[in-house]
C-alpha cells in the first residue's frame, strides 16, 4: 500500500498539501503518482472542463471517491475537494469564471431533508478549494494554480450562513412541492446559493411527486459570492 505525502484523515494536512501548488502547475509540482502526458497536454474545452480536476482527485492526492451523493471526497477527514478556475481581466484584476459546484439535487431524497443533516451539508460543510488561471490554447499540466483555501461553511458570517441556508429551504421547498421545473427562474429567486442546471438541455428528470419533468440540477455558489 503507497504512503500518503500528506494525512489523508486531517483537514490541516490535505490544505496544507494543497497549498504546495500555489504559483506552480501540475506539470512542476509532483503529485502521489505520476501525471498523464497526455492529460497534462490536453486543453480544457467543453468536452474536457473537468480535466484539471481530475488531475487533481486523482493524481495529485490520489483519492478515487466516486462522487458518492451524500459523502466528502476525504471521509475520514469529512473534506470535499474542489478545483475551480479564475480569469484575469484588465482593470479588475482576478475574477472566478465559473461557479464553485457542488453536488446534484435529489428531487426527492432534498424533500424529507433538514438543512443541517441534509445531503448537501454533509457532503459539504468542509471543502478544499483550489483555484488556477484560466488561459485559453493552454494546456491543462500549464495552467498555474492561484489560490487554495480550507473552507468551513459553519465559519462563515452569520448573515452570510443564513442567506445559504434560506436559499437551501428555498430549493428544497420547489422540490417538497414536486415543483423543481421552475427552479433557477423568477419563480424561485435565490441569492449565493444556487440551483445550477447540468447536463443537456433536453435532459430531464420524472418529478415522482407530480411527473412532471425537471432538469436536472446541482447546488452551486454564484460568481458574486465567490
Amino acid at each position: 500500500m503507497t504512503t500518503l505525502p500528506y494525512d489523508e484523515s486531517s483537514p490541516q494536512s490535505i490544505a496544507a498539501y494543497g497549498l504546495r501548488l500555489v504559483g506552480h502547475s501540475l506539470r512542476t509540482t509532483p503529485g502521489t503518482a505520476p501525471f498523464p502526458r497526455a492529460k497534462l497536454n490536453a486543453k480544457v474545452s467543453s468536452n474536457n472542463r473537468h480535466g484539471p480536476g481530475e488531475l487533481v482527485e486523482q493524481y495529485y492526492y490520489d483519492i478515487h471517491p466516486g462522487n458518492a451523493a451524500c459523502s466528502p471526497d476525504f471521509q475520514a477527514a469529512g473534506v470535499e475537494l474542489k478545483t475551480s478556475s479564475l480569469l484575469v481581466k484588465k482593470r479588475v484584476g482576478v475574477v472566478p469564471k465559473e461557479r464553485l459546484v457542488f453536488g446534484m439535487i435529489d428531487y426527492d431524497r432534498i424533500g424529507e431533508e433538514e438543512f443541517e443533516s441534509s445531503c448537501f451539508m454533509s457532503k459539504n460543510r468542509l471543502v478544499m478549494a483550489l483555484w488556477y488561471i484560466h488561459e485559453d490554447g493552454v494546456p491543462i499540466g500549464d495552467l498555474r494554480f492561484h489560490h487554495a483555501r480550507l473552507i468551513r461553511l459553519d465559519d462563515l458570517p452569520d448573515e452570510d450562513k443564513a442567506i445559504i441556508r434560506e436559499d437551501w429551504e428555498k430549493i428544497a421547498e420547489r422540490a417538497r412541492e414536486g415543483h423543481a421545473e421552475l427552479l433557477g427562474s423568477e419563480a424561485t429567486p435565490t441569492t449565493y446559493l444556487e440551483a445550477l442546471t447540468k447536463g443537456g438541455a433536453g435532459k430531464r428528470r420524472r418529478q415522482s411527486k407530480t411527473g412532471i419533468l425537471a432538469r436536472p440540477r446541482a447546488f452551486a455558489f454564484k460568481i458574486n459570492y465567490i
